[in-house]
């Protein structure tokens, strides 16, 4: 195995919770970054229901647009 080092901001430091951390394994780090991405896009993706209303819908009605979309992409 190869080290290598990484400077970090000291932000991003924060973000990732790494302000004891001297060493971690590279996929450790790349774990962290994809379940802040994965975070982000969750927000943005319920900013996004509430603004055009589809937080509104019910699990029928989830359904309903889940089976006509599939209908859809099956013609």
């Amino acid at each position: 195995m190869k080290t290598i080092t990484i400077k970090v901001d000291s932000k991003d430091v924060s973000r990732y919770n790494l302000e004891k951390t001297s060493s971690m394994d590279f996929g450790d780090l790349v774990d962290k970054i994809t379940q802040d991405f994965a975070k982000q896009a969750l927000k943005n993706a319920q900013t996004i229901a509430k603004k055009t209303g589809l937080s509104n819908l019910s699990p029928e009605e989830i359904d309903l647009e889940i089976k006509a979309i599939r209908d859809e992409s099956h013609s």
